[in-house]
């Protein structure tokens, strides 16, 4: 029986997979080749099968034996960096709209609609704050080195993270007036202040692309 195949990008003539291997480490061993490239890996399809992370992770101890072809597909990952802050900028108008709907749930002393809504802007901005987090992994960007206002978007970063500890304590403890003050004089701020944030962040990563 032939070993199983690699093929990257459409390429061929990456190392094929030693029969003795596990799958995990040809996925470990592809990541490292291809990020030796300055690309990263995105998809992985084995056999036909498009691969997720939880299958992955289950397949990882899975001999290569019997398996025929293992084709990956990657990316820059300035580039791709670069898109995920695009997609930002417009999903924070649409977190601000929810805060709006929050706000104006709380103005009317209905608890229980607040209490979905500012929900729904918690799992937001977790996802905000986790893409923001994977550009700087993705790219090597140091938040430190980047001066924005007074600070820099470490700071800036720092300074949401603890306004959201706050908003989170508040909503689980159903505190309604401890969330309209936050809401109000805290988010409504990192609001403004994100749209700023991003807009530096994509200038960077522009000029990073560019060389």
């Amino acid at each position: 029986m032939y070993p199983m195949e690699v093929i990257v990008d459409g390429s061929y003539g990456w190392p094929v997979a030693r029969e003795e291997s596990t799958l995990g480490e040809v996925f470990d061993q592809v990541r490292r080749q291809v990020e030796g490239k300055s690309r990263v890996v995105v998809a992985l399809v084995l056999d036909g099968e498009s691969l997720n992370r939880a299958k992955q992770e289950e397949l990882k101890g899975a001999a290569v034996h019997g398996r025929g072809l293992l084709e990956v597909k990657t990316v820059d990952p300035v580039r791709l960096s670069g898109d995920t802050v695009s997609l930002l900028l417009p999903y924070l108008a649409g977190l601000e709209r929810l805060h709006e709907e929050g706000a104006a749930f709380l103005a009317r002393e209905e608890l229980t609609g607040a209490l979905q809504k500012l929900a729904q802007c918690m799992d937001g901005w977790d996802v905000l704050t986790h893409a923001v987090r994977d550009v700087a992994h993705l790219t090597d960007i140091d938040f430190t080195a980047i001066p924005h206002g007074n600070g820099t978007l470490e700071d800036r970063l720092r300074r949401l993270s603890a306004a959201l500890v706050r908003f989170r304590a508040a909503i689980e403890l159903k505190e309604a007036e401890r969330l309209s003050a936050i809401v109000e004089k805290e988010l409504r701020v990192q609001l403004q202040e994100w749209r700023g944030v991003l807009e530096t962040l994509q200038a960077r990563l522009v000029r990073r692309d560019r060389g």
